[in-house]
Parts: C-alpha cells; structure tokens; sequence
C-alpha cells in the first residue's frame, strides 16, 4: 500500500506517434492543450524536440495522435526521454 505521501499523480499529457519519411516512428508526449490545437502544433513540439536531440533526426512526414493514454506516471523510475525515444522501422 503507497502512503499519501508517495502516491504518483497521473501524467495527463497525450501521447503522439511522429512518423518520419523512411518509415521510423517516435513518441512524443504534449499537454492537452498543445494537441487540441491540432497537429501542425505536435509537429513544432516534435521539431523543437529534435533539435535538442530527445527525437532522432529526420524528415518528419507526420503525427498521430495515440489511441491509448500514454500510461505513464510523474516520478516513474524511467525518464520521459529514454521512454519516448524509442524509435522503430517498419518491416519491408
């Protein structure tokens, strides 16, 4: 049983796929706000990100937006980063 005082508030940001030219994709996570304005806004969230270097570079091609939470807690013992940074390739 967690006591009051280390309870984990839910992470209420929204979790988006950015999906890139030669088929990678990567997460990205905004706050409702950010994504109620539509994807042109994620897509600059996602730009900014990958000039700090927490997504890969790349010609992004798009977002979209993820059917489930992102499922994630404030305080988890994996960092948002090395959460979201997970990047794939499609099969052929």
């Amino acid at each position: 049983m967690a006591y009051p005082s280390q309870r984990r508030l839910r992470d209420t940001h929204i979790l988006f796929a950015v999906r890139y030219q030669d088929g990678r994709s990567a997460y990205v996570r905004v706050a409702p706000a950010i994504a109620d304005d539509g994807d042109y806004r994620v897509i600059a969230i996602a730009r900014e990100q990958q000039e700090r270097g927490e997504i890969p570079d790349g010609t992004i091609t798009g977002v979209k937006r993820s059917a489930d939470h992102c499922g994630f807690s404030r305080g988890s013992s994996v960092s948002s980063s090395e959460a979201l940074i997970r990047s794939s390739r499609r099969a052929p």
